[in-house]
Formats: structure tokens, sequence, C-alpha cells
């Protein structure tokens, strides 16, 4: 008989706690290092006190309640925080707020008491997991840098003895910088959060600088503060693992269903909608989210300039009835100004509503209002990577984009290579008429027309004419000097 293999040894490195922040476990490759210490540092107002409180609440497998020790905010104050999330006594909180009279500059703190007091709160409640809430302010007044590191290693290494997982969170003024750069080299893990403001508009950004015997992510990740806790997207590390869809997403207007092949837009890819303003762009991403929400398909529309009530007595008119879909719930509309709160914040809103409802179709109208919130760069690589998830989730995603009326260009997003349709509505005057014109760009692996069809919006929804104009041209623009040369020939 052949003796059966022995099972590896599972390394103890992998062993996680979870993070209770959306979207960080993942980041870290399951969570904070179980057994070990992490380091949260940032600047005043960054959300370091809110990761201790989301970390100590997380319940573990014995139910086990945290200790949360506070070096600078009172009790009294974290209590409300969480009698607000409905969560009072939820936690053994010890107060260690250093009396600044009796600190003298240059001289050490006596751990032992600090060791003693944790100790004794650990064997009560039994906790695995510790939060040192503002742990630098202990050593503001340490002037020997080689006492600041081996007490700093003290302190770890008898949490790891103890088995206790420690979530450290420190500042990052002049004040305590010898002590915060020290506190990245004893930890296990050290994590960096900052804020910015660009345009106006605040930003909060997580960088994990080391997490040893893992692998981890290494890119900046923006994360949003709300009302539940915290939430960011690993958008920086998402992978080309789209599965290959044959599936179609019918758009509700049969004709246009002709020129893409005679099903459809790709169901769980990206399609974009680009035209000029009053093409009619959010009354066709609506028909095609009417059309699904019929065929008892989920979805999601987001709009960044019109009202709930708006985008519902607009479509309405237009023969586009969204009532009894949003009675039933297939339909929720989030209707949130471009102007409001920066890209990062849109997208993380984006993607918890994403999370919480599981639609199988979402839309953006427009998109394009979201380029005004940062540099293009930005906002492309957003873009795809956001399309990139939830092409992964087998969602569909529908943008719209408006193009300015004297753009040279058919698309200003520079987003045309990742989307899989893309389908161009334009208007010109002929014969003193406004005349609304639609053709298929592209859409892969689909035998597309490659007719220009005169499109019309009526009181029973969008109807395509026959073929306008022959096969689809770019828009010639047409400048003053054009004008010019024409008149002088």
């Amino acid at each position: 008989m052949k003796k059966a293999k022995p099972q590896a040894k599972k390394n103890v490195l992998d062993a996680s706690v979870t993070t209770g922040v959306d979207g960080l476990d993942s980041i870290l490759s399951g969570g904070y290092p179980a057994g070990r210490s992490t380091i949260i540092r940032g600047v005043s107002g960054s959300g370091k006190t809110l990761f201790g409180l989301l970390f100590a609440l997380c319940e573990d497998k014995d139910n086990k309640p945290a200790v949360y020790v506070t070096f600078d905010e009172s009790p009294e104050s974290l209590e409300r925080y969480l009698k607000a999330w409905g969560r009072p006594n939820a936690l053994t909180i010890l107060d260690m707020r250093p009396d600044p009279e009796l600190q003298v500059a240059g001289n050490g703190v006596e751990l032992g008491g600090l060791l003693v007091r944790i100790s004794h709160a650990v064997a009560k409640t039994g906790a695995k997991r510790l939060v040192l809430d503002a742990f630098d302010t202990l050593f503001s007044s340490f002037e020997d840098n080689r006492q600041v590191r081996l007490d700093l290693a003290r302190v770890f290494d008898w949490c790891r003895k103890e088995g206790l997982t420690v979530l450290a969170t420190t500042g990052e003024s002049p004040d305590y910088r010898v002590a915060t750069g020290l506190m990245d080299y004893v930890a296990d893990c050290a994590i960096r959060i900052q804020q910015s403001i660009n345009n106006g508009l605040s930003t909060r950004v997580l960088h994990i600088l080391k997490c040893r015997g893992r692998a981890h992510g290494t890119s900046e990740y923006p994360f949003l503060i709300h009302e539940q806790g915290i939430s960011l997207i690993p958008l920086s590390e998402v992978r080309m693992k789209i599965a290959t869809s044959r599936r179609h997403l019918p758009t509700g207007v049969v004709e246009l269903d002709k020129m893409l092949g005679g099903k459809g837009i790709w169901g769980g890819r990206t399609t974009m909608i680009s035209g000029q303003s009053g093409t009619g762009k959010s009354l066709l991403a609506m028909t095609i989210v009417n059309a699904a929400c019929e065929q008892g398909k989920k979805a999601q529309f987001f709009t960044f300039e019109e009202s709930e009530n708006q985008a519902i007595q607009d479509n309405r008119s237009c023969g586009v009835d969204l009532r009894p879909h949003l009675k039933t719930g297939m339909l929720e509309i989030h209707s949130r100004r471009a102007i409001e709160c920066g890209l990062e914040e849109h997208i993380i809103h984006v993607w918890r509503m994403i999370i919480k409802s599981r639609p199988s179709v979402v839309v953006l109208d427009p998109v394009s209002s979201l380029t005004d919130l940062g540099d293009m760069r930005a906002f492309k690589s957003t873009v795809i990577r956001l399309s990139s998830l939830l092409n992964g989730l087998g969602v569909t995603l529908i943008m719209t984009e408006l193009i300015p009326d004297d753009a040279a260009s058919v698309s200003m997003l520079n987003v045309s290579s990742m989307v899989d349709t893309w389908i161009r509505l334009r208007r010109e005057e002929r014969d003193n008429q406004l005349v609304r014109e639609i053709y298929i760009h592209k859409s892969r692996g689909a035998a597309t027309s490659s007719d220009i069809r005169e499109m019309q919006i009526t009181h029973n929804g969008i109807v395509i004419n026959a073929k306008t104009g022959g096969a689809a041209k770019p828009v010639r623009r047409v400048t003053d000097v054009s004008v010019s040369r024409s008149l002088q020939k």
C-alpha cells in the first residue's frame, strides 16, 4: 500500500484576522497578520481611530470582545461612537492617556504598569485582539531613539507571546516623527493613510508599506468614510480575468438590435453611448435598462446630472415608464451631482450600491461629467479598472459620454479601446430641421451594420428609420478657416 503523502503544514505567517474594512482584507491577502502587530499611521483627521474601532468590533470565531487602549481620546467619546453604531459597551476600553504634568522631556515611560493593565483586561475578557490608539503619544518626550526602539519591541514581543493580534495607530506630526519611523521597522505590517485636497475636494488614500511574510497590494487605494464605517475598492489589483461572455442583452429597439448583429449588446461587458447634447444618450441607456428589467434582470442607473424624479418624468414622456420596475425593486435610480464629491468617492459610492444590490446591469450617466474632478489620466485609469471589476462579476456596464459641439474627435474620454460596444449618436441640421443619427462605431465579435440611420424620439420611445447616409464616417469639423477658404474659391 502506498503511504499517504503528509499534508504540508500551513505557514503561520498566512494566518489572518479580518480588518472590518470593506475591501482591505483582499488587499492584505486575508486581513491583518494574526498574532502579530500592525501599525496604521496618518495625519489628523485621516480616520486612524475609526480603523481601530472597526477592527475591535469584528467578532472572532469565539465571539470574544477586544481590548481597546486609548492614549489620546476619552473613553466617553469612544462610547458615543459605539452607541451611534448600536454597539454600546461592546468593548473593554482602558484609559491610558498620559498626564502631561507628570511627563518630563527625555524621560522614558514605565511600560510595566501598562503591560500589567493590558494583561489583566485580556485575562478577564479572553480577548485575542488589541488596539493601541494614538500609541505614539507615549514616546513624545523620548530623546533616545535606541530606547524608543527597545521599548516598542518589548511591547510587541509581549503581545506576540500572548497570542494577541495588535493594531496600533500613530500620528505623523513632526513631534512624533522619530517614534513613528521606528514603529514601521518594529511592526510586522505598516500602513499609511493620507488625506489631500484636489480641486477643492478632499480625498483619502491608503498605502501598505510592508507586510512581512505575505504578498499584498502595493498601490494607493482611495477609501471613503461613511455612516457605516469605511469602504475601499482594490481597483489597482484588478487582473485580466474576465470570463468570455456569449450572451446578449436586447436594447429594446428592434432596429438597433439588427444593427448590432441581431441580438443586441454583449451581456457582461461594457458599452459606451457617445453623442452631443440632445441626441438621446440617456433615453437610449434607459431604454436598454427598461428592456433588461422586463426580462427579469435587476438594474441600477447612476445619474450625475438629473434627480430621480426628473429622470422618471423625462423618460415617461418619451414612452419609457420606469415606475413599475422601481415599485418591484428591479430598478434603482441613484442621483448625485458630479460636483458633490471627488472622483474616488463617486466610484466607491457606486461600488457600495452595486455590492449591496447585486444588479445585472449598471449605467453611469454621463460618465464624462466626472472628468472635471481630477486629471484625465486618473479618470481613465479608474474607469478602466471599474469596468474590468464589474465585467469580472458578469455585470453589464453602460456608460454615456457627452461630446462637446466643437469637438474634433468622436470621443473625449480616450477609453474607447476598453469598451466592447460603442454606439455613436449625432445631430445635424438638414432642411431647417434637427436630425438625429445613430451608427455602430464598433462591437467586438459581432457582424455589425456600417449604415448611418436616422433616429427619432417619439412619445412611444426611440424609432430608427432606414439608412440615411451610407457607411458611417467621422464627422468633419467645420471651422471658420474652412468656411473662409470655400468663399475664396
